[in-house]
């Protein structure tokens, strides 16, 4: 299905464990990351983003694979 190569990677225990799961993740939503960059193209060239929260892979994927446990079983 496209878009869900992430999905696939996990469900297939494929996804790379970076830095040992200690690699820092961040994730936006697709509006708030939009809305940033027509910000910064037209209000303030200067703008910085960044995530205040970033999760450990360790900590993200865990979650992420518990979620795709119960998902696959309500299909």
């Amino acid at each position: 299905m496209p878009g869900w190569r992430k999905f696939d990677q996990v469900y297939q225990q494929q996804f790379p464990m970076i830095e040992e799961g200690e690699a820092q993740w961040s994730f936006v939503h697709i509006e708030a990351a939009a809305r940033a960059t027509v910000s910064a193209l037209t209000v303030d060239p200067q703008i910085c983003c960044r995530d205040d929260d970033a999760l450990p892979l360790s900590v993200w994927l865990t979650r992420f694979a518990s979620f795709m446990m119960l998902y696959s079983h309500n299909l």
